[in-house]
């Protein structure tokens, strides 16, 4: 596994909000574009679901007099491209009020796939737990010119990605930038996992340090049950936030741009909570409801990142959905 391609996408994220896998038929993916200035982002001003990917589209509408918020949201099983941004308009109308503290706009995607694990050698309905790779990419784009005032003209970019297991969150990923009129979009110099245990909230949640804000990360472990199905989901989120303050020369913008992909296994193991001995992850077989291939070698990553464009992620997101299968799937 970790000599494998790392698949990369250009999205945006928006902050977590409580999983809506009920509402989503397994398998199914979606994408959901908010243009809102409401502390809940809702409702959504346009939305898609479907059993089958890739689907997407851009949208751009007024988050508030004077804001224009544009979404591009393309998703698919394993895989998921968001795109938010924020442009604030010049004139005397653009001149009171904030859509701070709650997000201009946002962005979703989400994919659920209902998978089933076996394995030679392990009885179903042994308990068994595994670990996963997620690959988080993108990046954040703001720009307030000199001229505005620093109190009023401040913008946010926000991305989250999250993890859920049978309706369980089980892991997120949340980060995020604020710029002042002539400052980049300053993160914070401490980037954290927040691992839910499989007693959660029994035992407390757990913060692990990560190297930066992007990268291929394992996750996990998450417990099962050998020989039956159980429901996993990824969710994305992207969201931008630019206060309407007293206006100067210039436009001001925010842009978040997040890719998430789903690397497949990296270890299978026979006990609970990893506790148990790795099993070769040639003896384990794995089926999906989607039939999508979780651990086929992806496609090579662009050369960085950030350049990538939505155009080639789409073309990504294409040759993944070729790689279903109707039978089960060998790691």
């Amino acid at each position: 596994m970790g000599s494998r391609a790392r698949v990369v996408f250009l999205a945006a994220g928006l902050l977590g909000v409580a999983s809506d896998a009920s509402a989503l038929v397994t398998p199914g993916v979606r994408w959901v574009i908010i243009p809102s200035s409401s502390p809940t982002g809702m409702p959504a001003s346009v939305s898609a679901e479907s059993g089958a990917g890739p689907i997407g589209t851009t949208v751009s509408n007024i988050a508030k007099p004077g804001l224009t918020h544009s979404g591009t949201a393309l998703v698919d099983f394993g895989a998921t491209a968001l795109h938010s941004e924020i442009t604030h308009a010049l004139g005397p109308a653009s001149t009171n009020g904030f859509c701070s503290p709650a997000p201009c706009g946002s962005t979703r995607g989400q994919w659920i796939d209902r998978v089933t694990i076996t394995a030679s050698g392990v009885p179903n309905g042994t308990i068994g737990s595994f670990t996963a790779q997620l690959v988080v990419d993108g990046s954040f784009d703001a720009f307030v010119p000199a001229g505005w005032i620093p109190q009023t003209a401040v913008v946010f970019g926000d991305y989250t990605a999250q993890v859920w297991v049978q309706g369980e969150r089980r892991d997120e990923i949340a980060v995020s930038c604020f710029a002042a009129p002539s400052q980049p979009c300053l993160r914070p110099p401490v980037f954290n996992r927040i691992h839910y245990p499989e007693n959660y909230p029994t035992s407390p949640q757990q913060r692990i340090p990560l190297s930066g804000p992007f990268g291929t990360f394992d996750i996990g472990p998450y417990d099962f049950v050998f020989g039956e199905p159980f429901s996993l989901e990824v969710d994305g989120f992207a969201e931008t936030s630019l206060s309407r303050g007293i206006n100067g020369s210039g436009i001001p913008t925010v842009t978040t741009d997040l890719a998430l992909a789903w690397e497949g296994l990296v270890r299978v193991n026979d006990t609970a909570g990893l506790g148990g001995g790795d099993l070769p992850l040639g003896s384990v077989q794995v089926a999906t409801a989607s039939g999508v291939d979780w651990v086929a070698a992806p496609v090579p990553e662009p050369t960085t990142g950030a350049g990538a464009t939505l155009v080639g992620t789409l073309v990504v997101l294409g040759r993944l959905r070729a790689k279903r299968r109707s039978t089960p799937l060998a790691c």
